[in-house]
Formats: C-alpha cells, structure tokens, sequence
C-alpha cells in the first residue's frame, strides 16, 4: 500500500465539547485546571487518573488545551484524582484532587 493510498485527515483541538448531558447526568462535575497552568505558550494536556493508578493507565479525563484557552475543565465523577499536565517536551507537575 503506498503513501498516497492512506487517508488524510485534519483534525482540530478545541477543548471539550461543554455538551456533555450524559457525563453530567450520571454525576460528574466541572474540575477547573489550576490557572498556573494555562497561559502557556504551547498547547497542554492535562489528564486526570484516581489515585493510585500508575501513570500508563488510562485517564478518566484528558483535556488539550491551547495557547490562550482560559475555560477548559476536566469532567469527573466524585473521587480522588491525581491531575497531571505536560507540554510536548516537558511535565508541568502534577496535583492531587478531591472532587465531591
């Protein structure tokens, strides 16, 4: 199969869809991202796990959010999360959060 036989796509980031009625309806919750977080120069993700899973786990949540996204919250059910956000090249830290 040759290169030209794949399909392109193009595919744009723009946070969450705020619609979410069916996460919202079992109970999860707007967690916002700590604002030291936002504002920077390059696109983040930020991804949120409950405590005690190991990093490779899949996330509860996982957000990208662009230069100059100031409105970009995870949606969690209630829980302990560890929230972590990093950038292409590197980790912004990580938090632990409860949410209720």
């Amino acid at each position: 199969m040759g290169d030209s036989d794949v399909p392109q796509t193009s595919i744009s980031i723009c946070g969450r869809n705020k619609g979410n009625d069916e996460q919202a309806a079992a109970g999860d919750i707007d967690v916002n991202i700590p604002q030291d977080w936002l504002g920077q120069d390059d696109p983040i993700i930020v991804e949120a796990r409950p405590v005690g899973l190991p990093e490779n786990a899949v996330p509860m949540d996982r957000v990208a959010i662009l230069p100059g996204d100031t409105d970009v919250p995870l949606l969690l059910p209630p829980g302990s999360y560890t929230i972590e956000a990093y950038t292409e090249s590197q980790s912004l830290g990580e938090i632990a959060r409860v949410v209720k």
